[in-house]
């Protein structure tokens, strides 16, 4: 197989894969193209360093739609440690983000702990998108192919605004006081976006400013 010719294959290979096989779902014959990647993952990589790992994590999160529940746990299971050590790598926050089945009490703990985690990043003045767009996901009151059983608790979306709310208005004084890159500007946009996410989900009585009876929350 190409992808074992040498590290710069698999990476080729398995950027490709993801590409082509996103989302994993809707298109004939993907439950079988996903239990064939299965096999593949089951049998490891075959240059195991930081390279090919950080292409694995977003092949998954590419194709997350077509994976199982069970794939989901078991694919975030063994990476569970790392998270919680805050020692994760940016495309593993996002892919744990991307998993839509997981059990509740799971993203429970997952939002939780990127909530802290972002903070801290906040507080040191280090990059935090990939927490802030993993929290987008989990906070989501409409699931891009999971079902509602799967949506959280209104409640952790309160606190999640409680913890952000002033987030934007930190990093704009920041740029302009300290004249920061546009990756900072890039960073202040990203959060808006998931803003957007969270705000079909905060309570009347949180805000003061949703009037719509037909807001979900």
């Amino acid at each position: 197989m190409g992808r074992k010719l040498s590290v710069e294959h698999e990476e080729a290979w398995l950027t490709s894969a993801g590409f082509l096989l996103r989302p994993g779902f809707g298109f004939a014959h993907d439950g079988l193209r996903m239990d064939e990647l299965w096999q593949l993952r089951d049998a490891g990589l075959c240059f195991p360093g930081k390279r090919s790992k950080v292409q694995e994590y977003i092949l998954w999160r590419r194709v997350a739609g077509g994976l199982t529940a069970e794939r989901q746990e078991r694919l975030l299971a063994g990476e569970l440690p790392s998270i919680r050590a805050g020692k994760a790598p940016p495309e593993l926050v996002r892919l744990a983000g991307s998993l839509e089945r997981l059990p509740r009490e799971t993203k429970a703990d997952l939002i939780e702990t990127f909530i802290a985690q972002a903070l801290q990043r906040v507080e040191a003045k280090q990059h935090c998108a990939p927490y802030l767009a993993a929290l987008g996901f989990l906070l989501n009151r409409a699931p891009l192919y999971a079902g509602p059983e799967t949506v959280v608790v209104a409640e952790f979306v309160v606190r999640a605004y409680a913890a952000f709310q002033d987030f934007n208005a930190i990093h704009a004084y920041r740029l302009t006081r300290e004249k920061r890159s546009s990756c900072k500007m890039r960073l202040r946009l990203y959060f808006l976006s998931v803003l957007s996410v969270l705000a079909i989900s905060i309570p009347e009585d949180f805000t003061g400013s949703r009037d719509s009876e037909n807001d979900r929350w």
